[in-house]
């Protein structure tokens, strides 16, 4: 844990090794079982985390997908990712999609 939050610390300046390593990890969306089930798990317990709050009106809160240009600039001001993506390149569009540029089974274009 230590080695890679140091990676993310320097934008994986000097830690290129470790990175590729992150980068062919399995990703959400792109037919594998395993990553698409965390996601989804992670998903539905944080909806329903959120369900349980009320907003400043008294109403329950809700989880939202983001604009479709957001992840621009998201991107703009989040560092690197324990995903391999490096500081400041865009985030996933619609903040809740898989990651552009992946194909089937996490294997980069």
């Amino acid at each position: 844990m230590a080695e890679l939050l140091n990676a993310l610390a320097v934008n994986f300046e000097g830690q290129e090794g470790l990175r590729q390593i992150l980068l062919k990890a399995p990703k959400y969306g792109n037919d594998d079982d395993y990553a698409d089930t965390i996601f989804n798990d992670v998903s539905l317990d944080l909806t329903r985390m959120m369900a349980q709050r009320l907003d400043w009106q008294g109403y329950p809160m809700y989880i939202l997908r983001g604009g479709g240009s957001g992840h621009f600039f998201a991107g703009m001001v989040v560092g690197a990712l324990p995903d391999g993506r490096k500081a400041y390149e865009a985030t996933a569009d619609g903040n809740l999609s898989p990651v552009q540029g992946w194909i089937s089974k996490g294997q980069l274009r």
